[in-house]
């Protein structure tokens, strides 16, 4: 199936599945739009299917909640919805400048045991004099776990390889500790203990 979720302009998220028949080359809806969010003012969507169970988890900038949140919600394959869960422990970043939220919206991929991997960013640090620090979120069925990273950067991106590795992907920021500059983009690994390392130039 396609699963297609997409933001309105009322600031809700809805979802819709589609079949596909290959001969006639027609998508056919599975069912009416679901929307997906439960309190409004949301933005931002992203979407991953587990090859796991092929359950389809959707994630966005909820903000309805102050200080402002990443939601998510999960549709098992059989198309029952669960209930929105509470994804972000730290003040995610919004703004109103150039557009809405244009350096923020999460990035989610599921690896072959099912386990969920999302990347947002924290809103203004004093300490640090900054937006931009990277979270690093898990869920494996037992919560979402939400991890500071040493890092910053603007609409970070996760990707995994083919025998499990976990990157995220961004350009580079004057507050991290290697690879400075906005204008170089950088990877970011995951050992295999947990732990991540420093940015490294990609290009």
């Amino acid at each position: 199936n396609l699963h297609v979720t997409y933001w309105t302009n009322g600031n809700h998220i809805l979802h819709r599945a589609y079949s596909y028949n290959a001969l006639t080359n027609v998508l056919a809806p599975i069912g009416n739009f679901v929307q997906v969010d439960t309190a409004g003012s949301s933005n931002h969507p992203s979407v991953a299917v587990s090859p796991f169970d092929n359950s389809l988890t959707v994630a966005w900038v909820s903000q309805a909640d102050n200080p402002p949140k990443i939601r998510a919600r999960v549709r098992a394959s059989n198309g029952t919805w669960s209930g929105v869960q509470s994804v972000s422990t730290a003040s995610v970043w919004t703004s109103t400048e150039n557009g809405i939220n244009i350096d923020q919206g999460p990035s989610l991929i599921i690896d072959s045991g099912g386990t969920k991997h999302l990347t947002y960013i924290q809103s203004f640090d004093g300490s640090v004099g900054d937006y931009g620090r990277i979270h690093y979120v898990t869920y494996t069925g037992l919560g979402w776990f939400d991890q500071s990273l040493n890092a910053f950067t603007h609409d970070p991106v996760l990707a995994i390889n083919n025998v499990g590795g976990i990157y995220i992907i961004g350009h580079g920021h004057p507050k991290n500790p290697t690879c400075l500059s906005m204008l170089d983009m950088c990877t970011i690994m995951k050992s295999s203990n947990g732990t991540w390392g420093t940015p490294q130039l990609f290009a």
